[in-house]
């Protein structure tokens, strides 16, 4: 969310503000390009390839309406701790486990590059 530190309340909004195109674009998007990877066809792949594009603009979408929501971090300290704590905040209960603690840790050195 843009660097900034997100409370539940904001979680929710944010997931609310993106859920229809969630359900209605991307996800029907992806089960059909899911659906399509088996078919051996050459003219389905490229029918396919051209679905992938579609479903990245729709993600490209969402992301942008996430965007749009806050504002700018004051810091690039402050945007990597904005980012762990609403990631363990996604998480839930989930983010004790052995994978979130790796997927933060992954996070934190890929926001740490210069």
């Amino acid at each position: 969310m843009h660097g900034q530190r997100l409370h539940a309340s904001e979680m929710r909004a944010a997931e609310a503000a993106i859920a229809p195109l969630r359900r209605e674009i991307v996800a029907p998007l992806r089960a059909l390009r899911r659906r399509l990877n088996a078919e051996g066809d050459a003219g389905i792949q490229v029918l396919r390839r051209r679905i992938l594009g579609l479903e990245l603009a729709a993600e490209r979408t969402v992301q942008s309406r996430l965007a749009a929501i806050v504002a700018s971090p004051e810091s690039d300290a402050d945007r990597r701790a904005a980012a762990e704590a609403n990631l363990v905040l996604y998480l839930g209960a989930e983010a004790r486990s052995a994978e979130a603690v790796l997927l933060c840790r992954g996070m934190r050195d890929f926001l740490s590059r210069d």
